[in-house]
């Protein structure tokens, strides 16, 4: 729940510095339980961004705080004399979580047994209160954001063309 919940997506304002992080202008609460590619890139955003956090030694709390709090990039450039932008440390993240994946599916750790529990999905839904008759396609949201990680849909293993964006790594 930490590397792709919606709440902490909202005010990350990831898109105020990664071009292809999608911009949240109000708190879309319906939105954001649809499965959708909007929906799957902003969870993978706050994957690479926790990726980038987690591989600095930073605090997810004051990541959480948004870029304009927690200016990771903007740090990471002055300490290393780098001048990358913050699309090039996002790819960084994302070569961090696909690893993740690979090691997680080398050792029989199945992605689709990787899952919160259908209770908390809204299967079966809720008979009363503000979530009543609500649920939200677990399964459908995972593939999409296995796909825009370039993952394969149905298995979620990272494909051909994504262990390729490792480089230099033997993929056996």
């Amino acid at each position: 729940h930490t590397t792709g919940g919606a709440l902490i997506y909202n005010v990350s304002n990831l898109w105020s510095k990664v071009s292809w992080a999608p911009k949240v202008t109000k708190m879309p609460k319906k939105e954001e339980y649809e499965v959708s590619e909007a929906n799957a890139l902003k969870a993978k955003a706050n994957s690479c961004y926790k990726m980038v956090t987690d591989g600095v030694g930073g605090c997810w709390f004051a990541a959480s705080l948004g870029i304009q709090n927690w200016p990771v990039f903007d740090w990471l450039n002055a300490a290393t004399g780098w001048h990358r932008s913050a699309d090039a440390y996002m790819e960084i993240g994302e070569r961090i979580q696909t690893l993740r994946q690979m090691f997680n599916i080398k050792h029989g750790i199945h992605p689709m047994d990787f899952k919160i529990t259908d209770r908390l999905a809204g299967h079966p839904p809720l008979e009363n209160g503000p979530l009543a008759e609500k649920a939200f396609d677990i399964e459908g949201m995972m593939k999409m954001y296995w796909t825009v990680f370039g993952w394969d849909s149905d298995t979620g293993d990272p494909t051909h063309s994504a262990k390729r964006m490792l480089g230099g790594i033997n993929l056996d």
